[in-house]
């Protein structure tokens, strides 16, 4: 990774507790989660959009990776039956992470690994059935929540530290998901980035 950054952006650094593995030797440090969109007054534009979105950078021993989680809800009049809550959402290890960058660049992270998620739902009528949308009282409300691990390399991790990212896409076998960043959250995939590195860089200098 490029160890760069400047003493007054990693003063802005906020990440969740890190951890150390004293068998394998591997540590572990972890951005704190930004709001990519957080769902709030607005619902989907489209069938492959989410409604909730958020990043965070991970370093595990000298790997680094971008994360990112997503959040899904579906409406029905009928309960969801188990196969529709089984692997709600399939991420195969071949799957990439598309970002789509503001001079028009694509970029391509490749998942760590393969990921699989499960769905819940809550019955009509739950007080707290939705956290996205006024929803009929009849609706049954189906969530699904997925935590994905991309890989980030010197190049990659460069060029997004380099300008905002506006768009992402996230592959999910013969479907994907859409995550269209508010405005005030395109610098944040940067921002994780640049205070991974500087986590990375500390760690050395501490070695």
């Amino acid at each position: 990774m490029i160890l760069t950054g400047t003493t007054a952006n990693a003063a802005k650094c906020k990440f969740q507790d890190g951890s150390y593995n004293a068998l394998t030797k591997v540590r572990t440090v972890q951005t704190k989660w930004e709001k990519l969109i957080s769902g709030l007054g607005k619902s989907p534009e489209g069938p492959h959009e989410v409604q909730a979105a958020a990043v965070s950078a991970k370093l595990e021993g000298s790997n680094s990776y971008l994360a990112i989680r997503i959040s899904l809800e579906d409406y029905s009049r009928r309960e969801p039956p188990p196969y529709q809550l089984e692997d709600a959402i399939a991420i195969p290890e071949s799957s990439q992470l598309l970002i789509l960058m503001d001079d028009g660049a694509i970029l391509r992270l490749p998942a760590k690994d393969e990921h699989s998620f499960d769905a819940t739902f809550v019955p009509p009528g739950t007080a707290s059935s939705t956290r996205f949308r006024k929803t009929d009282m009849n609706d049954y409300v189906k969530t699904t929540e997925a935590f994905i691990s991309y890989v980030l390399d010197e190049n990659t991790a460069a060029a997004l530290r380099a300008q905002d990212a506006t768009n992402m896409r996230v592959e999910a076998g013969d479907t994907y998901y859409d995550i269209d960043l508010q405005k005030k959250s395109r610098g944040d995939v940067a921002a994780a980035i640049e205070c991974l590195q500087s986590a990375h860089a500390e760690d050395g200098a501490t070695k």
